[in-house]
This record gives structure tokens, C-alpha cells and sequence, in this order.
């Protein structure tokens, strides 16, 4: 492969390529994927790995230019379950080489800064930029993080990847986990998208690797495939724009000395500036960024069409005073003193509506003035948020039982998600409260955010900053841009607090206030910032009980409490433990490709008759352990986890004692004893026996300190 791939449509700006997994030539059009499809590229790819090279052109789901890559990664001898390549550059190599990207890694470097700092957090991703060749210029992101320099990656060292499918398509792609050659890219879903020089030529490529999910069939995951395509194009063309806009400078100053030099023909060198300006005229009109220039006193000087419309200028060449937008303590004035570049998060105020925006300022150095780019701050937010994978995966759709109750507080929810009030879910650990949560979300804000906090999961030192946010400096630590908290996040969508009767008692004040402004301030902020999220509680907690005996606040569980929905557990609704059974069965072996095993009479008398403390999550785990255990086509008790079938063995009632379903301090019992059981087979490993409850660390933490 060439250091450099010509592509004829660079200039009109391809579109992406969205059909890997459809068998068709690239339309441009987006694809949704099918489980049918999913299968069938599963089976396409077991069948290649096992001999049969024909296997792939014979699969209508999988690109013929895919399986020719396939077949020639075989045929070159990659090793589809080897890490590493062979090929590595000398570290003189790799220095030559990043010498002569310094121009495109100066510019993606602040702009994946900001990236990393507002946009992904908590959730894994990589995020690389890599030359034509395959040597890694830049990794950002804290999943499958390895020793990069001098790393060579290309079809030729690891077979059919997401920079191969770039440069041959010449526009942004996708590849979905299989269709990697390579089995360590397997649970990867890889976004690719070229970054353009101005001769027309794929200079860089950008790739943006993400998890994938369960059910990559599902319409949430699809929905995901478009905002991740945005924002990794979104990101090589604002990175192509930067480098053009730098050439057309660096073609201008030369441009300009040679007319300088030959004054002698003025009329031709007027002519040529002429056309110069427009050149870097329609440059400007090409970037969808406002471009600002200023000089040291904050006059300005030069604005670019999108930077008129956002500061609302009708004079693109003479617009006022900096000073007329941003406010008296911005560090951008000093900036402008000092000769200094910075990245920072700023509110100007254009005609008394105040909007933040991402700032970074590029000085042309002391008493020179300075150029500024200008993002829409909740643009960039909302791409982070989606790509980031704050969104809601389950619908009411999704939810399964035929109890009459449960059916009942399912109708009920879907009653309440047309509401805009808040919604306070109660129900113990694993009833699926987050399922109802993400239905609730998908039928009232689907084009939202779903942003989701555990208040039991995450340290009490750090709810606050992961609640609120905080500005850039205020501890040590801090992101160097600041950050924007969960609230913030969610805005426009729903943001959800599960075991919110964890929430230390000084942070329920500054929500409540949150919840009746609709504005929050983040950690070491001068200023509140407008706020539109619709709330969504739940705890396993009496609320109500621990806001009498004063441990809640009583104003904020009344604010939380407009509308109730409580979940029963699992052993109230028994008719619906065999139906659940069957569901995790099926689902499970779909996945490994086999055929389900029957479950034994006996052995679904004995699920019904269990008390699961673990609720529906305990159930699900308890079903995969015995599918794991069944070497036959039946499974029965004796494939259960041990701590199950050992608890109801010990079960001894008192005399006289109630049936379980109506004696509450007898449930309690039941729980505790199977908390004790999974200790001691754990020897006393609380992560381990919370795995075989079916529960959370956190939940089991706190039900030691209740009970034990």
C-alpha cells in the first residue's frame, strides 16, 4: 500500500459507507441489521476459520470485498488469533514518520483532547489516528490500549481491518466485530473515516473503536451505528478542515512575499491576491465551525460565514469587539496579552441569550492577535453523549411475564412515560428496575440521552463531581477542560438514579434545588447552566420510612415520588418464573449456536419453589450456570448452582410456620441464610458470592451491614 491513496471524490465529500453487511455496492444509504444477518455472518465466519474458503463469497450478508480480504489475510499465513504484527518500525522510522504528520497530529491533538475530556465518559472506546501505511500516530481512550509506537496495522499485518476498508472505499465505514479478520476485533464495532489533504489524497485516517452489544440486531444499537459515524466524520473533516485552512494560510504568506518582491507588476500581483483572498474565502465557507480572528485588543477583524451567524454579524469583515460577546473575566483576553493558545469552555452572550460554546484560541503570538474556533458546546455534548453509549437498549416490548400484577405495573408504566413528572421506581435488586427505566425513556425522549448513575456502585467522594460536573482546576486531578456531570448529559433525555437512597444527605439538598430551577452548577463554577431532563429514581429502599426517620430528605422524596411504580419480586409472581426460564435458555443458546436443552419437570417445581432472593438477575445466572453444566439434552437440579440446591436442602421451617408468600419476616430469613451459604462457598470472597446471588457488590455490601 502507497504512503498516500488518491480518491477522485475527495472534493465532493463521499458519503459513508454503511453496507458492509448488506452484500451490495455502497449507496450511501444506512442498512439496519438484522439478527438473520448477525447469525448468518457468525456461521459465515466459524465455517472460513474451519477450512471452507468458499464460505464467505456464498453468504449474501457479508461484502465480496470483505471476503476477498479474508481470503488473502489467510493466504499470506496472519495468524487470525495473534495480537501483535510482525512488522515493527525502527524507532528512527517512527520518529521520520511522525515528523512528517506534525502538521495533521498538531491539529487532531487539542480536538481529540476535548473529545476525550466532554464527550466518552465512563464508557470504553480507542480512538486512533494512523497514516495510509498503518503506523499508529495517535491512541487515545482507555479500552484495548497497547504499545503503539512503531506499530504497523494494515491488511497486510493483520489482515481485513477498519483502516483497510477506509482507503479501498475512500469514505467513513464501519466493520462490525466478525468481519474483522483478526479474533482479538471480534467484540469491536470500528468507525473509519479519511482525512483528506489538499491535493485530494487520504493523508490520515481516523478510527474510532467501540464494544459491541449483546443484541447488535437491536434498534437502539442502530441508532448508535449513525451517531458514531457522525461523530468520527465529524471529527476528520473538522481535522481536514484545519489542515486546509493551514495550507491556504502557508500558500498566502508565500504567495504574499512574492508579491512583495515583484511590485514592479502590480496589476497582475492584485490580481493574484484577489484570488487568493477568495481562495481562502471559500475555504472558510467550507468549515462548518465559526472562525473568528482578532486582533490584540479583541477587535475583529475577519469572521467566516458560520462565525457571523453565531455571533449574529452582518459585516463579515469589520464585526465589532470581542468584548461585546464574552464575558470581563474570560481567560481569553489574557490569552490575547500574553500570546498565549488555550482550549477552554466560554458563555457569550450574542444579543442577551447566553450560549456556551468550545473555545480554542490559536495566538499568532504576542501583540499579534489571535484566531478563535467556536463550537456549540451542547452539539458537542450530545454527539460525546451518543457515542458514548448513553443510551436506553430495552423497550416495553422487551419486558416478560404473564403474572397479572406484573402485567399491571407494566401497563402502568407505560401510562407514566407519557407523563413528564418524575418517576420514583421501588422494587428489590434484580426486578429489572434499569429495564423499566430505559422503556419509560424510549417511549416519551427516544431521541434523547439516557444518562444512568448508581449511588450505592460509586464512591461518596465522587457522586458530586460525577452528579454535577466541575470546572476546569477545581482539584487536583481535574480534567484539564473541565467536565460536564450527568445532569448536564442529560440533557434533553432522561437521566436515571438507581439506589438513590444512597445519595449522601448534603447532595440531596443541591438536587432538589437542581429539580426545581432546572439549572445546576458545576464543582467550582460561577455560574448555573439551563437544564432540560426528565428524572427517573429507584432504590429497594422504604423511602418514605427513611425520610421519617430522618436519613432522607422528606422534601426530596416528595419531589421524586410524583408518580410510584413499584416491581414486584420474583417469588410473588411464580407463573412467570418458568416462562423467564425458557426465555434465558433460548437467548443464551442462540448466541453459541446450539440447540436448547429441555428443562425437567422437576426440575421446574423446584425453580417455582425457590425463593430468589437475587429476583429475575439471580434466575438469569442460575440458568447459564446449569446450560454450562448440562452435558445432555435434558437439565435438571443437579445443574444449578451448588448454594442453590444446598439452601432449600436446609431449609427447615418453624413449626406452625405460614406459607413463605405471607410472612415477610420469613422471606427475610430465607434471604439471609442464602446469603451465609454463598459466603461460605465463596470463602468469603463478597465479589464471588454476589456473582452467585445474582446481585451487586454494593447490594451484597449493604445487606451484610443490615443483616449480618
Amino acid at each position: 500500500m502507497t504512503a498516500k491513496t488518491k480518491v477522485q471524490t475527495a472534493a465532493a465529500g463521499p458519503s459513508p459507507d454503511f453496507t458492509s453487511l448488506t452484500g451490495l455496492e455502497s449507496t450511501g444509504q444506512f442498512n439496519f441489521l438484522t439478527r438473520e444477518h448477525w447469525e448468518d455472518l457468525i456461521a459465515c465466519k466459524k465455517r472460513f476459520l474451519a477450512g471452507d474458503e468458499q464460505a464467505p463469497f456464498k453468504c449474501p450478508f457479508l461484502n465480496h470485498e470483505i471476503a476477498a480480504s479474508w481470503l488473502r489475510a489467510k493466504r499470506r499465513g496472519i495468524d487470525p488469533n495473534e495480537r501483535q504484527t510482525k512488522r515493527q518500525l525502527s524507532r528512527q522510522e517512527y520518529e521520520a514518520l511522525l515528523a512528517r504528520h506534525h502538521a495533521i497530529i498538531e491539529v487532531a491533538q487539542p480536538l481529540l483532547d476535548i473529545f476525550n475530556g466532554v464527550s466518552l465518559f465512563n464508557s470504553s472506546y480507542i480512538l486512533y489516528l494512523c497514516d495510509p501505511g498503518g503506523a499508529f500516530l495517535i491512541q487515545m481512550g482507555n479500552m484495548f490500549r497497547m504499545n503503539t509506537d512503531g506499530l504497523v496495522w494494515s491488511e497486510e499485518t493483520v489482515g481485513t481491518c477498519a483502516l483497510w476498508y477506509c482507503l479501498t472505499r475512500g469514505r467513513p465505514v464501519q466493520l462490525l466485530g466478525p468481519e474483522h479478520y483478526s479474533a482479538a476485533l471480534h467484540d469491536i464495532i470500528a468507525t473509519a473515516a479519511p482525512i483528506f489533504d489538499p491535493s485530494g489524497q487520504i493523508s490520515c485516517v481516523l478510527i474510532l473503536g467501540q464494544m459491541m452489544p449483546e443484541r447488535p440486531w437491536a434498534e437502539s444499537f442502530q441508532n448508535h451505528r449513525l451517531h458514531t459515524m457522525a461523530l468520527t466524520t465529524a471529527l476528520a473533516k473538522a481535522m481536514e478542515g484545519q489542515v486546509h485552512l493551514r495550507y491556504t494560510n502557508a500558500v498566502l504568506l508565500e504567495q504574499y512575499s512574492h508579491l512583495r518582491d515583484a511590485s514592479e507588476n502590480m496589476t497582475e500581483s492584485n490580481n493574484r491576491l484577489q484570488t487568493l483572498n477568495n481562495l481562502l474565502d471559500t475555504t472558510m465557507r467550507l468549515i462548518d465551525e465559526g472562525i473568528v480572528t482578532l486582533d490584540v485588543e479583541g477587535r475583529i477583524l475577519h469572521v467566516n460565514q458560520e462565525g457571523a451567524a453565531i455571533l449574529q454579524l452582518s459585516d463579515r469583515q469589520s464585526g465589532g469587539d470581542i468584548r461585546d460577546f464574552a464575558p470581563k473575566g474570560s481567560p481569553l483576553f489574557a490569552c490575547l496579552a500574553e500570546g498565549r493558545d488555550m482550549d477552554f469552555e466560554e458563555l457569550l452572550t450574542v444579543k442577551g441569550n447566553e450560549q456556551s460554546y468550545l473555545i480554542n484560541l490559536r495566538s499568532a503570538g504576542p501583540g499579534r492577535g489571535a484566531t478563535l474556533r467556536l463550537n456549540h458546546a451542547e452539539k458537542i455534548k450530545s454527539m460525546g453523549t451518543r457515542a458514548g453509549g448513553n443510551t436506553a437498549g430495552f423497550y416495553f416490548a422487551d419486558i416478560i411475564g404473564d403474572d397479572p400484577v406484573f402485567k399491571h405495573t407494566v401497563r402502568l408504566a407505560e401510562r407514566f412515560s407519557h407523563s413528564t413528572e418524575n418517576i420514583l421506581i421501588v422494587g428489590e435488586s434484580g426486578t429489572g428496575k434499569e429495564l423499566f427505566a430505559h422503556s419509560i425513556h424510549n417511549t416519551c425522549r427516544p431521541s434523547g440521552p439516557f444518562v444512568a448513575l448508581n449511588c450505592a456502585a460509586m464512591p461518596r467522594g465522587l457522586v458530586e463531581s460525577e452528579l454535577f460536573g466541575y470546572e476546569a482546576g477545581s482539584f487536583t486531578g481535574a480534567n484539564k477542560n473541565g467536565k460536564p456531570g450527568k445532569i448536564e448529559m442529560a440533557h434533553g433525555g432522561t437521566l436515571f438514579l438507581d439506589e438513590i437512597g444512597d445519595m449522601p444527605l448534603k447532595l440531596q439538598a443541591v438536587l432538589l434545588r437542581v429539580l426545581e430551577d432546572k439549572q445546576v452548577m458545576r464543582i467550582g463554577g460561577t455560574r448555573h447552566r439551563k437544564v432540560d431532563f426528565r428524572l427517573i429514581a429507584a432504590t429497594h429502599e422504604n423511602l418514605y420510612q427513611m425520610a421519617m426517620d430522618g436519613e432522607f430528605r422528606e422534601d426530596l422524596y416528595y419531589r421524586l415520588s410524583v408518580l410510584d411504580l413499584y416491581i414486584p419480586p420474583l417469588r410473588s409472581r411464580p407463573q412467570d418464573i418458568e416462562l423467564l426460564s425458557r426465555y434465558f435458555l433460548r437467548f443464551y443458546c442462540s448466541r453459541q449456536g446450539r440447540t436448547p436443552p429441555k428443562l425437567s419437570e422437576s426440575l421446574i417445581a423446584w425453580l417455582k419453589t425457590y425463593d430468589w432472593p437475587g429476583n429475575v438477575r439471580q434466575l438469569q445466572n442460575a440458568i447459564v450456570h446449569a446450560l454450562h453444566m448440562a452435558t445432555g439434552s435434558i437439565i435438571d437440579e443437579a445443574h444449578l448452582p451448588d448454594y442453590c440446591r444446598q439452601d432449600m436442602d436446609s431449609k427447615e421451617l418453624p413449626d406452625g410456620a405460614p406459607d413463605v408468600a405471607g410472612e415477610p419476616t420469613l422471606l427475610l430469613e430465607v434471604e439471609k441464610r442464602a446469603i451465609r451459604r454463598a459466603l461460605a462457598m465463596a470463602d468469603n470472597n463478597v465479589p464471588e458470592a454476589a456473582e452467585m446471588l445474582g446481585i451487586s457488590r454494593s447490594s451484597l455490601y449493604r445487606k451484610l451491614k443490615e443483616y449480618l
